[in-house]
């Protein structure tokens, strides 16, 4: 596999396809659709590179439409819509109140009750990384190992990286 597509540390994959745009058909190699697909049947924390949160969107929507893998489809986004049949993560931390305690046992024990996800798409934008929660939240995912047991994909638009 070419090493500038997919670079793998550990249980981890890093996908760089920020040079894919809106009009994605035909725009990927085999390498990144092997890849991407690599990335979303395997447990781990996996980052994916996008060149803007709409594209990133529209792609892993595309993906997991065709895989028709995933039963339990979660999505944290606190700026962009959640696909249809997601499980909207961020509106549950809202109704659950999670997101007005300041403690990682919180998100711990949110994890225990409610993560039945088999994969977890967290849309890392700058929105999403200036709210005072999701360092919180990040720890809780590391704390329950959750990245050993689901794949957890960050997809981060190029332009805040």
């Amino acid at each position: 596999m070419n090493r500038s597509v997919l670079h793998k540390a550990g249980n981890a994959r890093h996908l760089n396809i920020a040079h894919i745009g809106k009009a994605f058909h035909g725009a990927f190699s085999e390498d990144e659709i092997f890849a991407l697909n690599d990335m979303l049947l395997s447990s781990g924390q996996h980052t994916m590179l996008v060149q803007n949160m709409e594209v990133g969107h529209s792609i892993l929507e595309t993906f997991l439409a065709l895989l028709q893998h995933y039963k339990n489809l979660y999505w944290l986004s606190v700026d962009m819509p959640v696909p249809e049949g997601c499980f909207d993560v961020y509106q549950h931390l809202l109704e659950a109140e999670c997101l007005k305690k300041n403690t990682v046992d919180v998100f711990v024990d949110w994890i225990g009750d409610f993560f039945y996800a088999d994969l977890l798409v967290i849309a890392c934008s700058d929105a999403m990384m200036s709210q005072y929660w999701y360092g919180m939240f990040d720890q809780a995912m590391t704390q329950t190992e959750l990245y050993e047991h689901v794949p957890i994909i960050q997809m981060i638009d190029t332009q805040y990286q």
